[in-house]
């Protein structure tokens, strides 16, 4: 584990840069705070695909009621736009390997 001190030391020696717009990361990350805050977030999810519902109301979608998919439960944070589809193009096809750490952090986040 590196020390305290010393990461704050490299991040200011070496700031992470936003992978979407080129400024200044934020807080050891590449993604600064404005298109971390711009990101296509999905608001109330079906429970067990995770795809967008238009309301609270229901837990689990329709198309998971009338044919319950092979897998008990899926998790996604972020709607498939922009910025997310260059990010993920990006690191699949670019061979940009530093968006693995970005896209891992967010997952985890």
């Amino acid at each position: 584990m590196i020390a305290p001190w010393l990461s704050e030391v490299l991040e200011f020696v070496y700031p992470g840069i936003c992978a979407v717009c080129g400024m200044r990361g934020e807080r050891g990350r590449d993604l600064c705070g404005q298109c971390r805050a711009d990101l296509p977030t999905i608001g109330y999810r079906c429970q067990q695909c995770a795809l967008p519902l238009l309301s609270p109301v229901a837990s689990i979608c329709g198309r998971c009621l009338r044919k319950p998919p092979a897998f008990d439960r899926a998790f996604i944070p972020y709607l498939y736009e922009l910025p997310i589809t260059r990010l993920i193009a990006g690191l699949k096809f670019h061979e940009h390997l530093h968006l693995a750490r970005l896209l891992g952090l967010m997952l985890s986040e």
